[in-house]
């Protein structure tokens, strides 16, 4: 009798701790999801940037082609010397 009386006021106790650890378990659950989250958002802003980084760079490539384009059709319009400035073409 007694033995069943302390097994009752155990099983009571899991019972009450239970829902705390699953409390805790929810938690740190959320905290985990949130980290991931948290990291997943970071490499997507990290892969953004490097995106932007390199349609940068090929923009520059390109502006330097038309430049260069340019320059070397003023030089063949122009014979070497622009005609709108007494310095010598680009």
């Amino acid at each position: 009798m007694v033995m069943k009386m302390q097994q009752d006021r155990e099983n009571s106790n899991l019972e009450t701790l239970r829902p705390e650890a699953d409390r805790r378990e929810d938690a740190a659950r959320r905290e985990d999801d949130r980290k991931e989250e948290a990291a997943r958002r970071a490499e997507e802003r990290r892969d953004k940037a490097a995106q932007r980084e390199e349609e940068q760079k090929e923009r520059e490539i390109e502006r330097a082609g038309c430049d260069r384009q340019h320059s070397q059709l003023l030089l063949a319009l122009f014979g070497g010397r622009s005609q709108l400035s007494a310095h010598p073409a680009i």
